[in-house]
C-alpha cells in the first residue's frame, strides 16, 4: 500500500471507526493505533488479566470483557492523532477501566448512610487481620477531621488517598495499596510504609484512649 493511500486514513482521526468503510476497519485501526487489531486485543487481554490479579482479584474472570472495552474505547472515537506508543496507551486504559469498575462495584455494595466500624477500617488500612473488640462506629466527618490533623504531610497525603469520603452519605470506602500508589504516583512499598506509620497516628486521633496504642496500662 502506498504512502498516499495510508495518509488517506488520517481522515478518520478523531471519528468513530464505524464511519469508515467496513473493509477498511482493520487497516484504519492499524494506521492510527499503530498495531494490528488482533495483536492489540490480545495484549489488552493479557494486561487486563495481570492488572485484575493485582488490583481486584474478585473480578479476575472479567479480563476479556475489560480488554474488549478498552479496544472499543480506542475506536469510538479513534484517537485524534496517531498513537506512537500503543502498549503504554493500552496499559494505561486497562488500569483506568479496572479501577473504574472496581469503584462502581464497591459503590454498589454500599448504601446511603452506611457507617463503617472502627476496627474494620483500621484493619483494612494497615493490611492486618488482627483486630480487637472495639466496635465504635465512625462517620466520615470524624475521619475527615482526623486526616486533617495528621502532622506529617506525606503520611497525611497517603491516608487521604486511602480513604474515599463521598459527600452523599455518612460512610466511606478504602482504596487498596495499589490504587493509592496509582493515584499518588509513588511506589506501593512507600505507600505501605507511610500507611503503617499513619495507622498509629490515626488510631490515636480517632480513639485517644490511654494505653490503647502502646499497650501500657493494659492488663490483657
Amino acid at each position: 500500500m502506498g504512502t498516499g493511500s495510508r495518509h488517506a486514513f488520517d481522515e478518520w482521526l478523531g471519528r468513530p471507526i464505524t464511519e469508515a468503510p467496513v473493509e477498511s476497519h482493520r487497516a484504519v485501526f492499524e494506521h492510527i493505533v499503530g498495531v494490528d487489531l488482533a495483536v492489540a486485543a490480545a495484549y489488552a487481554a493479557q494486561k487486563a488479566f495481570h492488572v485484575l490479579r493485582e488490583i481486584d482479584a474478585d473480578m479476575r474472570y472479567s479480563y476479556e470483557d475489560i480488554a474488549q472495552d478498552v479496544i472499543v474505547g480506542l475506536t469510538d472515537p479513534l484517537p485524534a492523532e496517531p498513537i506512537r506508543h500503543w502498549r503504554a496507551i493500552i496499559v494505561q486504559n486497562v488500569r483506568w477501566r479496572v479501577l473504574h469498575l472496581r469503584r462502581e462495584r464497591l459503590a454498589a455494595m454500599r448504601h446511603p448512610g452506611r457507617r463503617v466500624d472502627y476496627d474494620s477500617a483500621v484493619a483494612q488500612l494497615s493490611d492486618s487481620s488482627a483486630v480487637d473488640d472495639h466496635d465504635r462506629l465512625l462517620a466520615r466527618e470524624e475521619i475527615a477531621a482526623a486526616l486533617d490533623a495528621v502532622p506529617d504531610p506525606e503520611v497525611r497525603a497517603v491516608l487521604r488517598a486511602t480513604f474515599v469520603l463521598p459527600t452523599h452519605d455518612g460512610g466511606y470506602d478504602i482504596r487498596s495499596t495499589a490504587e493509592a500508589s496509582e493515584l499518588l504516583g509513588i511506589s506501593q512499598s512507600k505507600v505501605k510504609r507511610l500507611r503503617a506509620s499513619g495507622v498509629l497516628v490515626l488510631r490515636q486521633l480517632l480513639d485517644p484512649q490511654p494505653g490503647r496504642d502502646d499497650g501500657k496500662g493494659s492488663d490483657r
